[in-house]
């Protein structure tokens, strides 16, 4: 049999998932949790139970976090997920979990076996998911909840659903889920439920009067995918610009930056980070022009081309606010942020199961299908390889262990550093202190533009840490260099140099 281009009774198949899966567990060994970790692993709740960031928020526009007061946390955090380890294996969890389901033949599916490797592999071997993995980081969590909203579309043959609001409720329940575990906040989410609901019902009529049929054309899935796609990056820019939350005021106040992030999150999220990372364009790169024109199928690419557009939309609003917020180019904002791009992961489940209702139709066909598999594979590899092998280490854990043997209750230490992720590493920081003295230690952050000298005279800071690619020098008849060290592993654009840690004469 052949799947998706893939033998799906390969034993190299099997082999390929097996090692695929064990490079991800190398990379939750090799790799320290990633900053995003350590900012949820700081989070403190008041007495009326809401999370509290202890050392102020994430975004400073005067470029210090000396007077900051703590600041309010509004995303989700799981209960036992209290530590690096704990949440990095919580995430390997769901990779695998994610690879099961990802694997398994859905109901009215094609024959074959229960389980496909071939299917799989899109998971093992993604670095995208092993680069979160490795990192503690929420992807394949958040894949699954999306999974779970599907449910009538793998566990049901979805042709035969009569009560089709269900399905969308469970979609849009997900999905609004999904949008409250990244702190967007109750609004975003409560907008998101309605959203699909009212956009499906109306997809629903417009199927049942046309009988899925466009100027005398039935619609095909790739086609809906990819309006889908462009009318939802229209319609959420729009939206954004006039009437959008918090960071999506970007849009409006830099419209030329905010587009030109728009064409880099394209290129960076569908085409790398989705149909690259997760191995999927031999899957796509095929004749579907005889695929299933049934509903669910239509459906399922509509759905995946709105989600790819609302969450490249999402990449680029970020990119172009912390750029304006930390008066760095955009160039070098969205190098530093490149990675945002495994947001689109949230739409593998969509576009899985639009493939495999595609490949029960029967339209594909094993033409140049092992070498286009080959190809995949290379093209990933090395990324598979420095994820797993090398993995990825933080300075700032580094200069938290080093300040844990000088710091006790009551001190208070200054983090100078340039204004990117800055708060994000001060965190990384505090998640290295002894647990008994951190909840009475304070660490405040300042960019060298602002910067004051003042700051070191008759200071009570037992610290100081110097961040890389900072020029700072201090008095040496005040301040005795107490370590110094290179960042773990140099990168253009995102980490060089080295950091230094400063105690009193």
């Amino acid at each position: 049999t052949v799947s998706r281009g893939f033998k799906s009774d390969s034993r190299l198949l099997w082999m390929g998932v097996v090692f695929g899966l064990g490079f991800h567990v190398l990379a939750l060994l090799n790799s320290d949790a990633g900053l995003d970790v350590h900012v949820r692993l700081n989070l403190v709740q008041n007495n009326e139970g809401e999370w509290l960031l202890p050392w102020g928020g994430l975004r400073h526009t005067t470029g210090e976090s000396i007077d900051a007061a703590p600041s309010t946390y509004d995303g989700w955090m799981l209960a036992w997920a209290s530590t690096p380890t704990t949440m990095k294996l919580t995430s390997l969890g769901a990779t695998f979990a994610l690879a099961l389901w990802a694997g398994a033949r859905p109901a009215g599916g094609p024959e074959g076996p229960l389980l496909n490797p071939a299917w799989m592999m899109v998971v093992a071997f993604s670095p995208v998911l092993m680069f979160s993995t490795g990192r503690g980081y929420d992807e394949a969590l958040l894949s699954l909840i999306v999974v779970g909203g599907l449910w009538w579309a793998w566990a049901l043959d979805p042709e035969r659903v009569k009560h089709r609001i269900v399905a969308h409720a469970s979609l849009g329940t997900s999905l609004a889920i999904v949008v409250l575990w990244k702190g967007l906040g109750g609004a975003a989410a409560s907008f998101v439920f309605v959203a699909v609901l009212l956009a499906s019902t109306l997809w629903d009529r417009w199927w049942i009067s046309t009988g899925g049929v466009w100027r005398n054309r039935p619609v095909k899935p790739m086609g809906v995918l990819l309006v889908g796609f462009a009318l939802s990056l229209c319609l959420v820019s729009i939206f954004g610009a006039f009437m959008g939350p918090g960071s999506f005021v970007i849009i409006s106040q830099h419209p030329f930056e905010y587009l030109l992030a728009l064409l880099c999150a394209t290129i960076v999220g569908p085409v790398l980070y989705f149909l690259v990372g997760c191995l999927l364009w031999p899957a796509i790169n095929i004749e579907m022009n005889e695929a299933d024109r049934g509903w669910t199928t239509a459906y399922l690419g509509v759905v995946s081309g709105v989600l790819l557009g609302a969450v490249v939309a999402y990449t680029a609003v970020l990119w172009t606010y912390e750029s304006n917020l930390w008066g760095a180019g955009l160039g070098s904002t969205i190098l530093l942020l490149g990675n945002n791009g495994r947001y689109t992961t949230i739409v593998l489940p969509v576009v899985l199961l639009m493939l495999k209702r595609v490949e029960r139709s029967g339209s594909q066909t094993d033409s140049g299908s092992w070498s286009r598999q080959a190809l995949a594979l290379a093209l990933v590899l090395p990324f598979v390889l420095a994820s797993s092998m090398v993995g990825h280490q933080l300075w700032s854990v580094e200069a938290g262990a080093a300040l844990d043997e000088h710091l006790g209750p009551g001190d208070d230490f200054l983090f100078v550093g340039e204004s990117s992720l800055a708060m994000h590493h001060l965190y990384a920081m505090r998640s290295h202190l002894n647990a008994e003295t951190v909840d009475d230690v304070g660490g405040v952050w300042s960019s060298l533009e602002a910067f004051e000298p003042v700051l070191l005279e008759n200071t009570t800071y037992a610290a100081v840490v110097i961040g890389p690619n900072v020029d700072m020098t201090l008095n040496e008849s005040q301040w005795t260099l107490a370590g110094q060290d290179d960042v773990p592993l140099s990168v253009a654009g995102i980490q060089t140099g080295s950091w230094r840690l400063y105690l009193p004469a």
